[in-house]
């Protein structure tokens, strides 16, 4: 099992670049995709430079700033949602170019079975086999 987790809102990330990073994520074809906005918290070095510069965003739901959602003024977007909107076709591409995550993990699971099923070691042979959930 693979899983990439991919956060963005840094420095450099603008609308018009997070497309490029976006693609470069979906394109590593792994079975699971975590996408995240680099958040700024209170109390951070983050958080505190984002407000030295005024980029904190004054109506911040502080209990709701968990990176899944709309930004907290780290992406330079020209609007609030855009962030979410943006968070959301990431999952959405992710989805179109390599569909479900639940068959990437079965696809991972059977080629790591048929490759490993006849291996010399034991305790490999073992580890790939089906295993009664407890």
């Amino acid at each position: 099992m693979l899983g990439v987790d991919a956060s963005w809102a840094w420095e450099h990330h603008t609308p018009g670049n997070i497309a490029e990073e976006i693609e470069y994520a979906v394109k590593l074809d792994t079975d699971f995709h975590q996408f995240m906005l680099y958040t700024p918290l209170p109390g951070t070095p983050f958080g505190e430079q984002m407000e030295r510069e005024g980029r904190l965003l004054e109506d911040t739901d502080y209990a709701d700033i968990h990176g899944s959602t709309n930004s907290t003024g780290s992406i330079r977007t020209s609007r609030r949602d855009e962030s979410k909107e943006l968070l959301d076709g990431a999952f959405r591409r992710d989805y179109e170019r390599n569909g479900p995550s639940l068959y990437r993990l079965c696809r991972t699971t059977l080629e790591g079975w048929k490759r490993y099923r006849r291996y010399p070691d034991l305790r490999v042979r073992e580890r790939s086999s089906a295993r009664r959930v407890r």
